[in-house]
């Protein structure tokens, strides 16, 4: 599983890995993210963080992808 940050309206912030071999660090590990957005200068109430499985970590990467400028 992967960790995710993203804005409310889907933006990535930051992604890690791993990190759900231990149940009793799982919520700790998305506050690390938190307040790495936090400290980014991103508002609480405008991002999420939250725990992906490989599939959604897919999509949010798909749906991140750079548009390419010409």
């Amino acid at each position: 599983m992967n960790r995710v940050c993203l804005t409310k309206t889907g933006k990535l912030i930051e992604m890690q890995s791993g990190g759900d071999d231990r149940p009793d660090l799982m919520e700790m590990r998305l506050n690390t993210l938190k307040q790495n957005a936090l400290n980014a200068g991103y508002k609480e109430e405008d991002i999420e963080v939250k725990w992906v499985t490989d599939e959604e970590w897919a999509a949010i990467q798909e749906a991140n992808k750079p548009v390419p400028t010409y």
